[in-house]
């Protein structure tokens, strides 16, 4: 059959409409329980969070998927069905995050990690739209527009679309701006939270509250592997099949993927079977077609036999299942009349009649038809109701088009809480009706760019409050060890400022504390910013403290956007005290942690050229600072150890114009110099504080330089001359005390060395044993671990030459 002839057309729409209404089943099983005295609780995936923060791209289909908001074939035949998807996805994502409004979504650990991953990457290509955006103001110049034929909004937004892309995309929300925007929304209004968070919700149920604290008895956390071993197996299993290939030659990707996917059906299934008894069910909100295909056609654990309910319709809601919601589908009070004069419909029940009506047609839509049947029925259908195809098309494109003006992206509710603004199309066709020449256009574009950028920027600054920090921050106990410590950061005139930085290990217990209801007084932290807002109103010093913050949790992406939004306040600030210094440097630090080459390494040079610049502008001034350029020194020298593990692990050629000292043997020199030097009376005025982490830093460069010289040249590395930089380290680790945290790098280092300097085999075994149990090879590929490229490859070979292995 022709698959344009109506009888296939209508044969695919009953094949969808039969996958609509069995998603729906779901949904009418929680309705049904609600209604009986239970309830439901939704725990979401992190592609939810992405049909809400980009329904551009997770609304409508491509190529590997298909979109989370297409119903019907033909959702997507032309850019007005696309719009009216993309809409349809809006709504959906917006009633998800809207549902019980008194106790947040729960983000379970898998999810939290990945939305981590999203903001990081939605606020680095934020960064990027800015630019563009720029770049595109600029072209304008170039642009011979004729003004006068733009006769509607429609063709002014269609005139930037193709004349000044990134600009569209920023103006109209598109683009990754307004992902931030729409991400800061979540956690500005505490629509997600983690278990600790959920746990502390006030009025939980404690039986909800206990499942929600996981396994803690050694036997249930067994249990608890074991379960997410076998759905992990399932999922393996499944794609082999699928594709036809063996689970070892699975990319990495994947099985990354579905490691995470595994562990979110495990948490699902302990929840409910910690609630199997109490009329309550934690429900999974997943668009992903791997879950629902292992969770509907099997039961691994036997645990549904005899309720004829798969784990699916349990405990998996797609996006879709709740197009049943009135909201959704008819968001205008007058959408629930079927004509003037006519009573009101219940809505639901008119959406539910709409489709049960066309799936009467295709013979029910519990079984499963083949399709030569399907193609039958609709040939029968059609004969009988010549206009049903026509009907239904019209029916869902009215349905579908309904949406549109309530739930398009562009909906200034979600920009950044400003209040009711004109749509920005309004805005912008009256600009271009106004201005008489391009340089006025020009200049009406640049205003609405800038305040569109600076509501990324606040995007990005509210983002990193307390809610946002406390849902996407490593959790973990205070005994853990961090993986790198944030860079020094001095004010010397700025007291509050200078108490706050100092404070942040302590404030991060107190954050932490205050999301998990604990004991601790979070108090503290409010007063800690309030007089930190006091002392600068203008949020530079606030900025640089959650640029520390993100710092300690290993996300240097976001640590170096903190960061960079205190130097462009810094540079439009009249206030003496803040130069932007302490920013440059901290970009510096930020930009080296995440670099992935030697080109990265060159901006760090720029940022701490910057932060000298600063420092000598500061050192002129009436009151000039304190500090040296101490700090800024280290970070030279820790550029050129960088650019030699670059060179080393990664193969890259060092540039000329970086200026890396051309061997390790210089570069250990240079290290030794500036550790001597520190005891002049140079350095006398620098922070204590501050010359311990610097001192701290210098030493372990200089003894991972050593180790790295031992590689090619062991003959000329002894033991014994490395004994007092060893002893050393040892000491500032004593005298730095809690305030400086060792972190997993440096006791990696220290550990090493330790077996350098070994004087009996028994010293140096103990320190084998250390250095085995901190690079296990979990924790090596740990990327919270492996920050750098060449990460990986250092910490293989640092246990490599402790266990006597050749050199690889």
């Amino acid at each position: 059959m022709n698959p344009s002839d109506p009888p296939s057309r209508l044969a695919d729409l009953f094949e969808a409409a039969v996958r609509q209404r069995r998603l729906m089943d779901g949904w009418i099983d929680d309705q049904k329980l609600t209604e009986e005295g239970g309830r439901v609780w939704y725990a979401v995936d992190a592609d939810v969070v992405a049909l809400f923060t980009k329904p551009t791209e997770i609304a409508v289909g491509r190529i590997d998927r298909e979109g989370y908001a297409v119903v019907f074939p033909g959702d997507e035949a032309d850019e007005e069905n696309k719009e009216a998807t993309i809409a349809l996805g809006h709504a959906l994502a917006r009633h998800i995050f809207s549902m019980s409004r008194e106790v947040p979504l729960l983000a379970l650990p898998p999810t939290r990690t990945e939305l981590r991953r999203i903001y990081t990457a939605v606020v680095q290509e934020a960064e990027e739209e800015k630019y563009n955006a720029q770049k595109d103001l600029d072209d304008l110049l170039n642009i011979q527009a004729a003004l006068g034929r733009i006769v509607d909004q429609q063709q002014c937004r269609q005139w930037l679309e193709r004349n000044v892309p990134a600009i569209s995309r920023l103006l109209f929300g598109l683009g990754t701006t307004g992902q931030l925007l729409r991400l800061s929304h979540l956690f500005r209004e505490k629509r997600l939270a983690n278990m600790s968070q959920l746990v502390s919700t006030p009025g939980l149920p404690v039986s909800l509250a206990n499942a929600l604290r996981g396994p803690v008895a050694s036997a249930d956390v067994i249990e608890f592997s074991k379960v997410k071993e076998k759905w992990l197996h399932g999922l393996v299993d499944q794609y082999c099949e699928r594709t036809k290939t063996k689970p070892k030659d699975m990319p990495q990707r994947v099985l990354n993927n579905f490691i995470n996917d595994a562990e979110l059906l495990a948490w699902i299934q302990w929840i409910n079977h910690h609630l199997a008894e109490t009329r309550q069910r934690m429900v999974l909100v997943t668009g992903s077609v791997n879950l629902f295909h292992l969770t509907r056609g099997t039961d691994p654990h036997g645990i549904f036999s005899g309720t004829g309910r798969s784990f699916a319709d349990l405990y998996l809601r797609h996006p879709k299942a709740f197009l049943a919601e009135p909201s959704v589908l008819f968001p205008s009070p007058d959408a629930g009349r079927q004509g003037d004069g006519d009573a009101p419909v219940p809505k639901k029940k008119r959406f539910f009649d709409w489709l049960e009506t066309l799936l009467s047609y295709s013979k029910g839509y519990r079984e499963e038809s083949s399709r030569t049947q399907l193609e039958r029925n609709a040939q029968e259908a059609l004969t009988t109701q010549p206009d049903l195809l026509r009907d239904f098309e019209k029916d869902w494109a009215a349905y579908r088009f309904s949406v549109l003006p309530t739930h398009q992206i562009s909906d200034p509710a979600l920009n950044g809480n400003q209040g009711v603004r004109l749509p920005i199309d309004t805005r912008l066709f009256d600009l271009f009706k106004a201005s008489q020449a391009i340089d006025q256009l020009r200049d009406g574009i640049r205003s609405l760019v800038n305040n569109q950028l600076e509501l990324n920027w606040n995007a990005c600054f509210n983002i990193a409050t307390l809610a946002g920090y406390g849902l996407l921050s490593q959790k973990g106990k205070d005994e853990e060890i961090p993986t790198r410590n944030p860079p020094p950061i001095y004010f010397s005139s700025l007291p509050e400022a200078s108490r706050f930085i100092t404070g942040l290990p302590f404030f991060k217990r107190l954050i932490q504390a205050r999301e998990e209801r604990q004991p601790l007084d979070s108090g503290d932290f409010e007063k800690a910013l309030a007089r930190l807002r006091g002392e600068d109103p203008s949020g530079y010093t606030f900025s640089l403290g959650f640029a520390q913050l993100y710092a300690m949790e290993g996300d240097w992406i976001v640590s170096n956007i903190q960061a960079k939004r205190a130097f462009h306040i810094a540079e439009n600030s009249s206030q003496e005290l803040i130069s932007g210094r302490e920013a440059a440097y901290m970009r510096a630090v930020a930009r080296r942690h995440s670099a992935k080459g030697m080109e990265d390494l060159l901006r760090v040079r720029n940022h701490l050229a910057t932060a000298r610049e600063r420092l000598e502008r500061d050192l002129r001034r009436a009151n000039p600072t304190t500090t040296t350029d101490l700090r800024f020194q280290a970070e030279e020298l820790a550029v050129s150890v960088t650019a030699h593990l670059f060179r080393m692990f990664c193969g890259h050629s060092i540039p000329s114009e970086l200026e890396v000292p051309p061997s390790l043997v210089e570069t250990e020199s240079l290290l030794e110099s500036l550790i001597n030097a520190m005891k002049e009376k140079t350095y006398a005025s620098e922070n204590n504080l501050v010359k311990l982490q610097v001192e701290q830093h210098l030493l372990v460069n200089l003894l991972m330089v050593a180790l790295l010289r031992h590689r090619h040249d062991p003959e000329s590395i002894h033991g014994s001359d490395y004994l007092p930089w060893y002893q050393k380290l040892n000491q500032n680790i004593d005298a730095s005390g809690s305030i400086i945290r060792t972190t997993f790098f440096v006791s990696v280092i220290r550990s090493t060395v330790r077996w350098l300097v070994g004087e009996d085999r028994k010293d140096r075994k103990e320190a084998m044993g250390e250095l085995n149990r901190l690079l296990t090879d979990m924790a090596i590929d740990d990327r919270t671990r492996s920050i750098f490229p060449y990460d990986k490859a250092r910490y293989r070979y640092l246990r490599d030459l402790v266990n006597g292995k050749p050199d690889r």
